[in-house]
């Protein structure tokens, strides 16, 4: 008599598919566009004229995401998630249409500003959702599943955004997402119906957005600072450095929860430990590519191999995570999930010294990226259902935003300054200037070790 329910409590069971592919459809659209617009980019800028412009429209979406991951948060806390989740990607398919349609560089940089308005609320909105669509056992599969589709696009997604660049033009990437994203969000909203929880309590915004402005300003500041070209030879890219930490800095205690810069035990841990995780992944992911083409001379495709090989990875760890995923796992599974990822790290420090032996330098970036994936995989999906295990009742959205915030603060903050010492390092000796990049991946690997020690409560069994 028992068998029936318990069968029937699965993420694509009948009663939640349509939800659950709702909700994978648009993150897919989200990963797919964040891999396709990559490629077309220096497409866009060439035809436009806008390279002064291409650092911002890059890092345009996740900035503008920062702020609409705190509006998203706050409304979908106030009115549940599905007004935020279909505005949200209306908004993210509108972006679309300005960057396809766009005439100059400024008119695409302001349609990546709002693809990352409305990707942000999106996202946030999504965690809510989940929390009132899913029952707990659930979650940490449907976060699996999340992490996988944000993964695979990154399979396919070069060849067929090289494929739409190479035949119809750069503009196809745009408005190709725009119109599978706009289905994507429709489907969402038909299917979000009787599983969201009814919320009419009053929106208060408070300062919260304002202090989302000035971190997302932060963290333009530390991508232009390590560009390595322009101002990021001089004086200017000192400054810049230093002035966004402080914004971002001053920023984070208003965005996040409170003891998340000394990681305190429960969710202030799991959001320090999801920045760090990301930081350290970001560091190895943003030089790979580089040290295999410039110094091994491997070729793209050999190079976007090996980037597969670490999607793959991350698919298999997620998948783990997302079938052991039962609460009394979490600890061990977060500790394996960083030991692993430390692993990964240290043996992609080996690259620097033998990058100029192609055969070798492949066989150990494949295996130390593959093995940072797997970490991430599995650790990725436990810590977005902690974040909405340990947050108050009605304050899902406050959480999900940070967690997000989170990563995005590790990985950028990451990025800003092991960019910033590897312009500096690359003109003093060109080969060990990587170690730059592999060894704050080590070092935040190893901090990611302590930090899940800590993501744990006494009380979470």
């Amino acid at each position: 008599m028992t068998t029936p329910p318990r069968q029937a409590e699965r993420a694509l069971d009948h009663e939640h598919r349509s939800i659950t592919l709702g909700l994978l459809a648009l993150v897919t659209m989200f990963a797919f566009e964040a891999v396709a617009v990559s490629l077309a980019m220096p497409s866009v800028a060439r035809e436009l004229h806008g390279e002064t412009l291409y650092p911002i429209a890059v890092v345009g979406l996740l900035t503008a995401a920062i702020v609409g991951m705190v509006v998203g948060g706050i409304w979908s806390d106030a009115r549940g998630p599905g007004l935020p989740i279909t505005l949200g990607g209306l908004g993210f398919v509108a972006g679309l249409l300005v960057s396809g349609f766009a005439g100059t560089m400024e008119i695409l940089v302001a349609g990546r500003l709002l693809q990352g308005l409305g990707c942000g609320a999106a996202l946030t909105a999504m965690y809510v959702a989940v929390a009132d669509a899913y029952p707990a056992r659930l979650r940490t599969r449907v976060f699996s599943l999340f992490a996988t589709a944000w993964v695979v696009p990154s399979i396919a997604g070069p060849f067929v955004a090289g494929a739409l660049v190479d035949v119809f033009g750069w503009r196809s990437v745009f408005l190709v997402v725009a119109g599978f994203a706009a289905v994507s969000t429709l489907v969402v909203r038909a299917g979000m119906g009787r599983h969201l929880v009814a919320r009419t309590a009053p929106i208060v915004w408070g300062r919260r957005p304002v202090h989302a402005v000035a971190a997302a300003l932060g963290v333009l500041a530390l991508h232009l600072a390590g560009l390595g070209n322009g101002l990021g030879n001089g004086l200017g890219s000192g400054l810049l450095l230093v002035g966004g930490l402080v914004v971002v800095a001053l920023s984070m205690g208003a965005l996040l929860p409170q003891g998340t810069a000394r990681a305190e035990p429960g969710l202030p841990a799991v959001v320090a430990a999801r920045g760090v995780f990301g930081g350290a992944f970001a560091c190895v992911e943003m030089f790979l590519p580089l040290v295999l083409q410039g110094e091994s001379g491997l070729s793209p495709t050999v190079t976007g191999l090996v980037m597969m090989v670490g999607a793959l990875g991350w698919t298999a760890g997620s998948s783990y995570a997302g079938k052991q995923g039962r609460p009394e796992n979490f600890d061990g599974l977060l500790r394996a999930g960083a030991l692993t990822l430390l692993g990964g790290a240290v043996i992609t420090m080996a690259l620097v010294p033998i990058a100029h032996q192609p055969v070798t330098a492949a066989l150990i970036a494949t295996a130390g990226f593959t093995l940072m994936a797997v970490g991430m995989g599995m650790a990725t999906p436990l810590m977005s259902t902690l974040a909405l295990d340990l947050s108050p009742v009605g304050r899902q959205g406050e959480s999900g935003a940070a967690i997000q915030m989170g990563d995005a603060l590790g990985q950028s903050i990451a990025a800003g300054l092991v960019g910033a010492v590897f312009a500096r390092w690359f003109l003093l000796d060109q080969g060990t200037s990587y170690l730059a990049g592999f060894g704050v991946a080590v070092l935040l690997a190893a901090l990611a070790i302590v930090l899940t020690r800590r993501c744990m409560t006494p009380h979470q069994d």
